[in-house]
């Protein structure tokens, strides 16, 4: 017998009677009690058989899970990374312009330095003319000034 048996295979199992046998009551009995048992064993097997099923769906709702988390994982990785890389190029982007500008700037400001050193050269070259027109014209003065007074005094004491 290669089938396994029943609860209903263990009630109606009969034996032959005996003379000096076991009391027929008391194997009945005793059936019943094992035919129970093992209807309650059918049961709690198929109960765990039902939880079994539920568990390993959701095993198999967890790898899902699991295999959805690490693809979005790996795609934030790897937009993560792309954002820094532009942040980076952007970055040396914008410190080439501002070294650029800067340089402009600098070069801006020595161009107005020689500029304003040339107006301050030609301005001083104004001034030592002015100078020496203004000595000029004083010393002509002086002369001017010592021939009137020379003029109108008596010629002995010129």
């Amino acid at each position: 017998m290669n089938s396994l048996f029943t609860p209903l295979d263990i009630q109606q199992q009969s034996f032959k009677r005996a003379l000096r046998g076991y009391d027929p009551e008391e194997v009945d009995e005793f059936l019943d009690r094992v035919a129970e048992n093992f209807q309650a064993y059918v049961e709690k097997i198929r109960d765990l058989e039902r939880k079994l099923e539920v568990a390993e769906e959701q095993i198999k709702e967890c790898r899902e899970l699991k295999h959805s988390l690490n693809e979005a994982i790996l795609f934030a990785q790897q937009s993560a990374e792309e954002k820094i890389k532009s942040a980076a190029q952007q970055a040396e982007l914008t410190l080439n312009e501002a070294r650029a500008k800067a340089d402009s700037i600098v070069e801006e400001a020595k161009a107005r330095i020689e500029e304003q050193k040339r107006e301050l050269g030609r301005l001083t070259q104004v001034r030592q003319q002015f100078v020496a027109e203004m000595k000029g014209t004083l010393s002509k003065f002086e002369t001017l000034v010592g021939l009137v007074a020379d003029s109108g005094r008596p010629p002995e004491k010129r």
